[in-house]
């Protein structure tokens, strides 16, 4: 993992073309892309999906049932507009894994 600092700001990741993006400012409390979902990154609150290629969603199981299994409250998840039902049926399948 990458740390870069840029003003007040640390940004935290990798980006691997075909393999996973994942970018945090724990600053900001937001993740851009969750290709991977490292344990330092469950307690943030927003993700940000850019689209929905695998190398930057992948982590997104991860990222929802640590946080549940934490006892947090679910984070905010924000997708692309048309999104909404692509990031539902991902939700969807880990809660039919979980249970």
């Amino acid at each position: 993992m990458i740390l870069l600092n840029c003003g007040n700001l640390t940004i935290e990741g990798e980006s691997i073309g075909g393999l996973a993006t994942y970018l945090r400012i724990k600053e900001l409390d937001l993740i851009f892309d969750l290709g991977r979902c490292p344990i330092s990154f469950i307690g943030t609150n927003h993700v940000f999906i850019t689209h929905f290629h695998l190398d930057h969603y992948f982590g997104l199981p991860i990222y929802v049932s640590q946080r549940w299994l934490s006892n947090m409250p679910p984070g905010k998840i924000f997708v692309p507009e048309g999104g909404i039902e692509q990031l539902q049926n991902i939700l969807d399948s880990i809660a039919k894994l979980d249970s």
